[in-house]
């Protein structure tokens, strides 16, 4: 799966609890951008990490 991808589910994911609490739609944006950033910089560090691993090896 493309990291974008799984970034957008995570966002998706995550956005679910605004929605149950019936949180402005502003609130579930953010939550939502805010989520997908973060799990698509970690998943850049992730790969970049395994990559730099497996030149060691």
């Amino acid at each position: 799966m493309k990291k974008t991808t799984t970034a957008s589910f995570f966002g998706l994911i995550m956005s679910i609890l605004p929605i149950l609490k019936g949180e402005s739609l502003s609130r579930i944006l953010i939550t939502f951008i805010a989520a997908s950033l973060t799990m698509l910089f970690c998943l850049y560090i992730y790969e970049d990490d395994k990559s730099k691993k497996k030149k060691v090896n």
